[in-house]
């Protein structure tokens, strides 16, 4: 059986001309997978979504780049599902466990980008307030501080060798 093989958009040309080859024997050697509840799924389709890419996730650790590709069949295509597989060009591939969906990675993405968003205003929010102490440290004079005035030399209090404060000799 041939495994139609497909490029997103977003699969740079560089990955296609050097390893499209490769990934097409590779797909058509290794298209059916046990799942993790026994089940066999024998794959007709595969599409590559991009290029090499370092990741790490929980259900592959492995952080040496790789390439992410829906698996999918008839059955799944119906219910507008598929597998996503981590294929690496040296070997230790990876198919994720669990089915993906148009639904569960529309959540994924507004999860990443309203962190995104948290993060972006968390940090806008720390640079604005060191921008605000800096610029109070400029423009309220010299000899001012947010701490008040600092008073003349040799006025303030003992240092160093005061006996009374337990330091220095006597």
């Amino acid at each position: 059986m041939s495994v139609q093989v497909t490029y997103d958009a977003d699969c740079d040309q560089n990955f296609r001309r050097l390893y499209h080859n490769q990934f097409q024997q590779w797909v058509n050697a290794n298209h059916r997978f046990t799942i993790h509840d026994g089940t066999i799924v024998d794959f007709d389709q595969a599409h590559v979504l991009n290029g090499l890419h370092p990741t790490k996730s929980t259900h592959d650790p492995n952080p040496a780049p790789h390439v992410t590709v829906r698996l999918s069949t008839p059955s799944l295509r119906s219910q507008r599902m598929w597998y996503i597989l981590h294929w690496r060009v040296s070997d230790g591939s990876v198919l994720l466990p669990q089915p993906d969906n148009e639904e569960s990675n529309r959540r994924r993405q507004m999860r990443r980008r309203e962190k995104k968003q948290r993060r972006q205003e968390r940090d806008r929010n720390i640079r604005e307030s060191r921008e605000g102490i800096s610029a109070e440290g400029r423009s309220s004079g010299a000899g001012d501080s947010s701490r008040g005035p600092v008073p003349p030399r040799g006025t303030g209090p003992p240092r160093g060798n005061d006996p009374t404060r337990g330091g220095g000799h006597t």
